[in-house]
């Protein structure tokens, strides 16, 4: 694992990810946030949800959740505007999305996550959820904004352990 992300060493090794003010011009190389997560190169992967190590933030604990690289369509409700997102790793504490619009400003958002099916037998399950956003950067590669975001509200009781159970394969 690579050392922790500091604000000497915010940037990904292509130099693509450095932090900025709220206030600063965005352009396709320039992130939006002074936090900034281990880089992690987004790639396209299978629905199913697959095991990455824990993630740190500056040197702490992150998330003590497993993350799953996925790549699940989302609806995300962002400062009364709504657009689409896509998940790119979840646990059960939190996910990294990537969207079109700049969420820095927003403290929190709303998620309507599109859960594929395991199989031919169920179909596909809608998982909302209320989150804090934790750090908000412009990913040059994607050309979108990546946000880590943990989650604080599930709209159904029953969605933290569908999400668990999901996650670890059952």
């Amino acid at each position: 694992m690579s050392e922790p992300d500091t604000p000497d060493n915010a940037s990904t090794p292509n130099g693509a990810d450095t932090p900025v003010s709220a206030d600063t011009p965005v352009s396709a190389d320039t992130p939006v946030s002074a936090d900034t997560p281990d880089s992690t190169e987004p790639q396209d992967a299978p629905a199913a949800a697959s095991p990455s190590p824990t993630h740190h933030l500056h040197g702490t604990e992150h998330s003590d959740s497993a993350r799953h690289i996925v790549r699940w369509h989302a609806d995300v409700l962002l400062d009364g505007h709504i657009c689409q997102g896509i998940v790119h790793e979840i646990s059960e504490s939190g996910a990294t999305l990537f969207l079109e619009l700049n969420p820095q400003k927003a403290k929190k958002l709303s998620l309507n996550i599109h859960v594929p099916p395991l199989d031919d037998k169920h179909g596909q399950h809608i998982v909302e959820v209320e989150g804090k956003i934790i750090y908000a950067i412009h990913d040059s590669e994607e050309q979108q904004f990546r946000a880590g975001v943990q989650f604080s509200e599930f709209a159904n009781e029953s969605d933290p352990a569908f999400l668990t159970s999901y996650l670890n394969g059952h």
